[in-house]
């Protein structure tokens, strides 16, 4: 996953030690928090939605910012 090679997303990590199934969660709740939209349609085109939408369900902390997108708040009227 070229994701995964971006160390402006993951400055505090050895990103030779990523393993994209290993840490997944970890990886979607930073990629949903830092990443670009390029980023995050990388993200669900490599895990998939519903896998996306179920770390996002079981983060431990999002921003106001990243909380609103992921509950979908921007598509309401």
């Amino acid at each position: 996953m070229k994701l995964l090679e971006d160390q402006n997303l993951f400055w505090d990590t050895n990103i030779l030690t990523l393993n994209a199934e290993i840490h997944a969660q970890a990886i979607i709740e930073r990629v949903l928090e830092r990443g670009s939209w390029e980023n995050i349609k990388e993200l669900i085109q490599f895990y998939g939605s519903s896998k996306v939408r179920e770390a996002a369900c079981h983060a431990r902390w999002f921003s106001d910012k990243t909380m609103y997108f992921v509950s979908g708040s921007a598509e309401r009227p």
